[in-house]
């Protein structure tokens, strides 16, 4: 089992040599990951190898209803926009469609899986979780580590999915701390709330 973990308690403002930001503009400001005005930022971490089936959590700092999100990657890869991959769960704080979300990431392009009935609010832990089922991903939301809900992604899975890496997200000025990762067998990746897809 790999894991790792970063409570970017350092001066930044780059997030190290151990993360790739292929949608660059996350910086740390004051302890904690900072996001770009009006930019989507996302980063994974490239310091381990991992497995295909994993959790990625981070603890939510500033978010606002349709202006300022945060949120956690799985599956990870790419070095640039236009070849980013992989699965992210991310919230604004406020509850369902457009608010707290599923989406995959295949070449920079943004496909919205599912939404979630939940909020979010400053120090809770977000959590998204990957398992593969055959030849397609279940995808699940955690919050303050109790299961929100899941949905199955029956399509292809991004590419690289199998070897990418869990990392974070910001879309805005959004803020979030203390992220952790795993990887292997998940205990609370179960089919609930499914959506199939």
């Amino acid at each position: 089992m790999t894991t790792a973990s970063d409570n970017f308690n350092r001066a930044g403002p780059g997030l190290g040599a151990n993360w790739t930001s292929p949608l660059a503009g996350i910086t740390i400001s004051g302890n904690a990951v900072l996001g770009s005005s009006a930019v989507d930022c996302r980063s994974w971490w490239n310091a381990n190898i991992w497995g295909t089936d994993q959790k990625s959590s981070v603890v939510v700092g500033t978010v606002a209803a349709n202006n300022q999100y945060c949120g956690a990657t799985c599956n990870a890869s790419g070095a640039t926009s236009g070849t980013y991959n992989g699965y992210e769960i991310s919230t604004d704080g406020s509850s369902g469609a457009t608010h707290t979300e599923l989406a995959r990431f295949d070449n920079g392009v943004q496909t919205v899986l599912a939404n979630f009935a939940t909020t979010f609010v400053n120090g809770d832990k977000l959590t998204t979780s990957t398992v593969k089922s055959g030849s397609h991903y279940l995808i699940s939301l955690l919050k303050n580590d109790v299961q929100i809900g899941s949905a199955f992604d029956d399509a292809t899975p991004p590419s690289g999915a199998a070897t990418g890496a869990p990392g974070i997200a910001t879309f805005n000025t959004a803020t979030l701390d203390t992220w952790n990762a795993t990887d292997g067998v998940l205990a609370g990746a179960t089919l609930m709330g499914q959506a199939c897809l």
